[in-house]
């Protein structure tokens, strides 16, 4: 079932946020394998829950490598991340952003390819957000060091438009409207359009993102909640980046939600 999570943005203009002092290196793959037989109860239960969501596909099952310490993460320079027996690879840091206290999300690059790295670290482990080599992967804690790796299937996303709703596309502008303006009037408004957008994109936005208790206990509890939320935040900040534009997205408040969730998109 697909939570809901309302987001609201305002405008305002700051500045943005790096850490790059005491970049350290890495201590070997990131992941070891564990056996699905070896979880408890609790994180069974919550395997299942990721396991069979419509856009799971070849999950893994793994802890974090006994030389790691995903603190020290915060200072590393590269991660060794693999994800399947047959997907290693190393990834180049590129920024980190500090949540609060215990949780900061560390972004890098994949070798030879477009792509990101996303790796929020909180206190139930890692939430991870992978897009490498045209494949997208998620990586879910499940608790007591356990996680989930896992390839996002997006041919199984729900449509953003259910039947019944119009697309919301614009209808394509001919070359004279009805009232009478000419072409070249036509491309001036499109030239003032595109300064507008311009100037418009350097803002920063802030960002409430309000979340029901059915989307908290499905993401596996209050930790794990906030460490998606922040993972998605920058994830965000991660495609504008990759598309060459400017806005950015500042996440100000996490607040769960006293509401009762229909089942439908529609409502």
């Amino acid at each position: 079932m697909y939570r809901k999570i309302q987001i609201m943005a305002t405008v305002f203009i700051m500045g943005t946020f790096q850490v790059s002092a005491q970049i350290g290196t890495g201590n070997g793959p990131l992941f070891i394998g564990i056996n699905e037989a070896d979880l408890t109860p609790q994180q069974a239960v919550r395997l299942n829950t990721v396991r069979y969501r419509l856009t799971t596909t070849e999950t893994r099952i793994v802890r974090v490598s006994d030389a790691q310490d995903i603190e020290q993460l915060l200072y590393s320079k590269s991660v060794q991340l693999n994800l399947y027996e047959d997907l290693q690879f190393e990834a180049s840091w590129e920024r980190t952003e500090i949540w609060g206290e215990n949780e900061f999300t560390w972004i890098g690059t994949p070798p030879d390819t477009v792509g990101h790295v996303i790796l929020t670290v909180g206190e139930q482990g890692i939430t991870g957000s992978i897009w490498a080599y045209g494949v997208t992967y998620s990586i879910v804690p499940l608790g007591q060091g356990a996680h989930v790796i896992y390839r996002v299937d997006q041919t199984k996303f729900i449509p953003e438009h259910p039947p019944g709703y119009g697309s919301g596309a614009l209808e394509p502008r001919s070359e004279a409207s009805s009232n009478g303006e000419s072409a070249a009037e036509g491309e001036d408004d499109r030239s003032s359009l595109a300064k507008s957008t311009a100037v418009q994109s350097s803002h920063i936005y802030d960002v409430l993102v309000a979340y029901t208790g059915a989307a908290k206990n499905d993401a596996g509890g209050a930790s794990a909640i906030n460490n998606l939320i922040s993972t998605v935040i920058s994830k965000t900040n991660q495609i504008y980046g990759n598309s060459s534009t400017t806005p950015r997205a500042a996440l100000v408040l996490k607040v769960e939600v006293n509401y009762t969730e229909s089942g439908s998109m529609a409502t």
